[in-house]
């Protein structure tokens, strides 16, 4: 009975660990999204991601992280250096609710992606009332870390697990015994 109350305990925990883990990596690629998304207008029907001047080496060429700009019939606006010549997987959610999966990235290394359906906002110079189209982003970043730490996690709970059982299964009995001891003196008195 203990020992499966350990490995309930055990189980539990990791997937209460890996549950916070995925929603903190989820978290960040959100905010990676979201930092394209504000970085991205419209201006007379065109749909513009404006990185030109700005700084964004994770998405380089060899970086780890990954975008691609579709509009709505699958047309890719925008994309990373990253991507090379791959292509990510076109599925969103919305911005209040992302659409998030794993996948392969380039290179073969597993990666996660997010992908969000969103309305740029219409730049300053369009006169109001013009029409307003949709944009999907698609961003995705390597995962081996955080496999990495899931995988180390099971690890340390297993092994802390069986030592625990291991311990308890060779302690237990000796305190048993020396615990007894006293009574097997009863009938010879």
């Amino acid at each position: 009975v203990l020992g499966l109350l350990i490995c309930a305990g055990g189980v539990a925990g990791y997937f209460s660990a890996r549950a916070a883990l995925m929603a903190q990596f989820d978290g960040m690629l959100r905010a990676k999204a979201q930092s394209l998304i504000t970085l991205t207008e419209q201006n007379h029907g065109q749909v513009e991601l404006d990185i030109a001047d700005k700084s964004l080496p994770m998405f380089e060429a060899g970086g780890s992280d990954f975008f691609e700009m579709r509009v709505r019939d699958g047309l890719t606006l925008e994309r990373s250096r990253s991507l090379g010549d791959m292509h990510l997987l076109l599925r969103h959610g919305t911005e209040s609710t992302p659409a998030f999966w794993n996948q392969k990235l380039p290179g073969g290394n597993p990666g996660r992606a997010i992908g969000v359906k969103f309305r740029p906002q219409v730049s300053d110079d369009v006169p109001p009332g013009s029409s307003a189209s949709d944009a999907i982003l698609t961003v995705a970043t390597d995962r081996r870390e955080l496999d990495r730490t899931l995988a180390i996690l099971g690890l340390v709970l297993i092994g802390g697990g069986g030592l625990l059982l291991v311990g308890t299964a060779l302690v237990v009995p000796r305190l048993l015994r020396r615990g007894l001891h006293p009574l097997e003196r009863l009938p010879g008195q």
